[in-house]
């Protein structure tokens, strides 16, 4: 953003978020850059359901669809457990 109000308006949303912020100015533009991220898919994990769950969403200009979780194992399937150690080792 090059907008002076709009990286004012953003940093200012960023310290609410982060209060750890509030007690410092706005970067100068020439130092950190402020930028705006307009997601189209998310991933929302959810550990309830299982190691790795995650149900993705597709947003775009008046839309929003959601599919089922993923179907991977996160490659755990091929691996083996270690034997359990015996005791004192």
């Amino acid at each position: 953003m090059t907008d002076p109000d709009q990286r004012e308006h953003a940093w200012k949303l960023l310290a609410e978020r982060h209060p750890n912020l509030a007690d410092y100015e706005l970067p100068d533009p020439s130092q950190a850059a402020v930028m705006r991220a307009l997601c189209k898919h998310i991933s929302i994990l959810d550990f309830e359901e299982g190691l790795g769950h995650a149900d993705e969403v597709t947003v775009g200009a008046g839309i929003a669809t959601m599919e089922p979780a993923r179907t991977d194992d996160w490659g755990l399937s091929g691996l083996k457990r270690k034997a359990p150690a015996e005791p004192g080792e």
